[in-house]
């Protein structure tokens, strides 16, 4: 969902919401598909506008492998359980 006049404030939605106003239908990918065949990993930043828990999720085997640094910047707003992500 892009709202008006503040396209930096884009995220990502349920498909519930998917038919709302404002928004754009993009192609994704687990990061364990998209990174699984890298030797090393050594650092991750996510700014994912309230997709963290899923983007995590999605990285998770990556994760385990590698064990890299994280900068996660993260709305508790939009999180399901913020101190578990924490």
């Amino acid at each position: 969902h892009v709202p008006n006049g503040e396209p930096k404030n884009a995220r990502v939605v349920s498909s519930a919401e998917a038919g709302q106003a404002n928004m754009l239908q993009l192609a994704s990918a687990r990061l364990d598909t998209l990174l699984g065949d890298w030797s090393t990993l050594d650092f991750i930043k996510l700014d994912v506008e309230g997709a963290e828990e899923a983007s995590l999720t999605g990285a998770s085997s990556l994760l385990d492998q590698h064990r890299p640094e994280l900068l996660v910047e993260f709305n508790s707003h939009r999180c399901s359980d913020p101190g578990g992500l924490l």
